[in-house]
């Protein structure tokens, strides 16, 4: 079976069993641009998948033919998750899965969580890495919608000011508003 038919009947299969639905897959994205020599010019570089959740970027997926070893993806794998700054990176040939989580490195370059690889029986959910991140990294499960509560500290009051103007700017009293109405 070829790579494209890998992807297909077995990769895709174990991603969506994973929790992973069409619209956090990204296929093909582009890493690094193509170079042009003198003659030929060479095909840029794209991860197989690129699997994000909450508007984040997590892991990183290399595929490769069903009768290869799982092996043979590693070493691009991991250049791909350094170069997309991933820490999650997988490299799989449909039957094997192979999982290299990159680390966590301080602003020094020192490792705070250490880097780990090996063999793995599936796929991490997207909740279950983003717990990995959120635990060891820092990472907000707020990060993608904190910003939008505050408008609410602004539109609440803005709203009872307006809809009782005469006794917010005057500090009167609501039966005080009602008898001047009479």
């Amino acid at each position: 079976m070829n790579e494209a038919d890998t992807r297909s009947k077995k990769i895709d299969h174990k991603l969506h069993a994973a929790g992973w639905s069409e619209d956090l897959i990204v296929r093909e994205y582009p890493v690094a641009p193509g170079r042009i020599e003198r003659i030929k010019s060479h095909k840029p570089k794209a991860a197989d998948y690129l699997l994000c959740y909450r508007h984040r970027a997590v892991a990183v997926v290399e595929a490769k033919r069903d009768d290869r070893d799982v092996s043979e993806g590693v070493e691009q794998a991991k250049y791909y998750a350094e170069r997309l700054q991933i820490r999650f990176t997988y490299s799989t040939n449909g039957d094997d899965i192979y999982l290299i989580d990159m680390g966590v490195k301080d602003r020094c370059g020192n490792y705070t969580v250490p880097s780990t690889e090996g063999p793995v029986d599936h796929f991490m959910s997207p909740e279950e890495i983003w717990q990995k991140l959120y635990a060891e990294e820092g990472v907000s499960p707020m990060s993608g919608c904190a910003w939008s509560f505050i408008p609410l500290f602004i539109i609440i009051p803005l709203y009872s000011i307006i809809r009782m103007p005469i006794t917010r700017f005057m500090m009167l009293a609501a039966d005080v508003v009602d008898k001047a109405k009479e």
